[in-house]
């Protein structure tokens, strides 16, 4: 290595000799778009204009910059984009994060209310996808970092108020005078200002307004100060811990990014040099090491899951007997069942399926309550005891049941990857498997039940389409569309349904005397006459979307998440050299485990086409009655069961009763 710019850089002291030695070498103007970007968003705060903007839309949040210049909106889009930072290598970067953007808004917040400023800022915490938002890698990369620094003795007086031991208050004080010394924000007006706010002068004695005027004075001190030049003088107090490190490593041989890049420093790279390596280097003036390998594109995602289709070409391929093939593939996945995992429980859905559309379509006025096809657990609310199991056994073909038991019955908790222990609810488990089509067809009807039967329903007809529209747009998304008449039909229909019945529950006689007895009734509801009629139109449109969706959702729920572990797995390659640890495999794999693979990760493995690193043990940890089990617990807690029937005459029974069965619930 030669006397480089990146060597003589190393070698300064401050900011300022720095700049001097980049402006003499002219590598400063690289830097130019990424440095407007900077002052013009800290200018639009200092202006009373908020730049940062956090939106929510359902249970989607996005963060936009705003009053920022069109150069810099070309900057934005140009250096700060996802896919083209990792093009260039930056596959460390995170593809979302938690973020608080609020400090870049201080400035505006403090001028607009400053009373509420520093809570304001506060709500301003979202976490965001990276991809496919430029303003959000800025703000976690650029504008962040630079208003933390530039804030803090706000922060300090603020939500850090009393949170840090004197020893690490003392010192992030200090670091506050370090670096408004190294950024020339020196000014007497901000000395004097930032004197008033130390620890030790008096400051809790002071009343609100003076604290709130103290902290307005230190930022119309800071807005005289600002400028072009403090955010040239940043860039270098940043990227000089960057230029140290790679020195540092550049012991024989050129160190690779992967040495040099701590979390610390990724996002001042990714600022700066757009995650571009080679364009760090280029800018130090050094040689690219010669063990450096730049991933610029991760490899597609292959998946082997279709263990039984295989088998009939590879015999052919390999000139084998199908039965030979048949072996060595059963011995490969671990079983004597050549179907895959995923086959075997695609199998077990689609039976499922049948099963729980005749169960819906031949539900009648006058038979008991459909129970619910999708529960959440393996136990309901009893009558005569706190639990009774899922009313399924009635409903549905005992071999489906079983096989349910079977195949979801084992889970993978990522904290103990070596084992498989029973899943919490394996009817649930598989529920979750088939993704929001089972819940929404059978919600569907529920409610038509419901409203016909009563005694009440969650949504009458006429707001059903928005009641469920988020299931809708669930099932639109994945390319499985509910058709919109299925709303429309059942509001027609409800002119063919029968009047609203009054229904009376806790009918009770009493004796009043001789020959004389009052009956009392309490309001149960209402029903109407025609279920009938809205379960055939949910039939018939449920059939229709089965008919054209059901393959496609049933395949998109196992693939799509087992595509993505894929790409995950890939990614770690790409940012660490090598495979996930087991116990991070876990963690990103565990739901797809126990989703399609009964919690076997040695499985999941070679779906992926990796090899498991150890050999998991089975440990059955759940009785198969969760009910019975819950009751039991119940009992020896020393629960007495006062249904709410019974509470009036019970009240104190009934609430013990309610907490005990909140607490035995918990037991599985």
């Amino acid at each position: 290595m030669t006397d480089s710019l990146g060597r003589r850089l190393a070698a300064t002291t401050d900011a300022e000799e720095w700049l001097a030695v980049e402006d003499e070498a002219g590598a400063g103007k690289r830097f130019a778009a990424v440095d407007g970007l900077l002052a013009a968003v800290t200018s639009a705060a200092f202006a009373g204009k908020p730049p940062v903007r956090v939106t929510a839309a359902g249970a989607t949040r996005a963060l936009t910059l705003r009053h920022v210049p069109a150069s810099a909106r070309a900057a934005l889009k140009e250096g700060f984009d996802l896919a083209t930072q990792q093009a260039a290598g930056a596959w460390w970067l995170p593809e979302s994060a938690p973020i608080k953007p609020g400090t870049v808004n201080l400035p505006a917040y403090y001028a607009i209310e400053p009373q509420w400023a520093m809570n304001t800022a506060a709500t301003d915490a979202v976490r965001v996808e990276f991809g496919g938002s430029p303003d959000a890698l800025a703000s976690w990369a650029l504008l962040i970092p630079f208003a933390n620094a530039l804030y803090a003795p706000l922060i300090l007086r603020g939500p850090d108020a009393g949170a840090l031991e004197p020893a690490a208050r003392d010192a992030s004080w200090a670091a506050v005078d370090a670096l408004y010394t190294a950024l020339g924000l020196a000014s007497e007006n901000v000395r004097s200002t930032l004197t008033r706010m130390r620890p030790g002068n008096g400051w809790s004695q002071l009343p609100t307004a003076e604290q709130i005027a103290t902290k307005v004075a230190l930022l119309d001190a800071l807005r005289q100060v600002v400028g072009r030049q403090t955010v040239r003088r940043w860039r270098a107090e940043v990227l000089r811990p960057l230029v140290r490190r790679y020195y540092a490593k550049a012991n024989k041989d050129a160190p690779t990014a992967r040495v040099v890049l701590t979390k610390a420093l990724q996002p001042a790279t990714a600022a700066y040099f757009g995650g571009n390596w080679l364009a760090l280097l280029d800018y130090l003036g050094e040689a690219v090491a010669a063990s450096e390998e730049i991933t610029t594109a991760l490899p597609e995602p292959r998946l082997y899951v279709q263990a039984s289709a295989k088998v009939e070409q590879v015999a052919a391929e390999k000139n084998l007997p199908v039965a030979e093939v048949a072996k060595i593939l059963a011995s490969y996945l671990g079983t004597d069942e050549i179907r895959s995992p995923i086959q075997r429980r695609l199998d077990v859905l689609r039976r499922y399926w049948t099963a729980f559309d005749t169960v819906h379509a031949r539900q009648a006025s006058g038979m008991p309550a459909p129970p619910d096809l999708t529960p959440g657990r393996g136990f309901d609310i009893g009558k005569d005891v706190p639990f009774t199991r899922p009313d399924l056994e009635r409903v549905l073909p005992p071999a489906v049941l079983a096989d349910i038991e079977a195949l979801w019955n084992g889970a993978c908790v990522p904290r103990y990857p070596d084992r498989i222990v029973s899943a919490l609810f394996p009817h649930a488990e598989m529920v979750a498997a088939f993704g929001p089509a089972l819940t929404f067809w059978n919600n569907i009807a529920l409610t038509c039940w419901f409203y016909c039967e009563g005694p009440y329903s969650r949504t009458d007809i006429d707001g059903a389409a928005e009641f469920y529209s988020r299931s809708v747009k669930a099932l639109a998304a994945a390319d499985t569309p509910v058709d919109p008449q299925l709303f429309a039909d059942l509001r027609a229909a409800q002119q063919r349904l029968g009047p609203p019945q009054e229904l009376w529950a806790d009918r009770r006689v009493l004796e009043a005397g001789p020959g004389v007895s009052i009956t009392m009734s309490m309001g149960g509801g209402v029903r109407r006459d025609g279920f009938e009629i809205l379960r055939d139109i949910v039939t018939t449109h449920r059939r229709a979307w089965a008919a054209q969706n059901l393959e496609t959702a049933l395949n998109r729920a196992w693939e799509e998440p087992l595509r993505e572990l894929a790409r995950q797995v890939n990614l770690a390659v790409a940012r660490r050299g090598k495979l996930p640890t087991l116990k991070q495999f876990a963690t990103l794999g565990a739901p797809v485990a126990n989703a399609w693979f009964g919690g076997d990760l040695a499985a999941l493995y070679a779906a992926v086409g990796e090899r498991a690193p150890v050999e998991q043990t089975r440990v059955q940890l759940m009785p198969y009655d969760r009910a019975a089990f819950c009751n039991q617990v119940f009992t020896d807690l020393g629960g007495r069961y006062v249904p709410n029937s019974r509470a009036v005459e019970d009240i104190e029974g009934n609430r013990l009763s309610w907490d005990l069965r909140r607490l035995a619930a918990e037991a599985p």
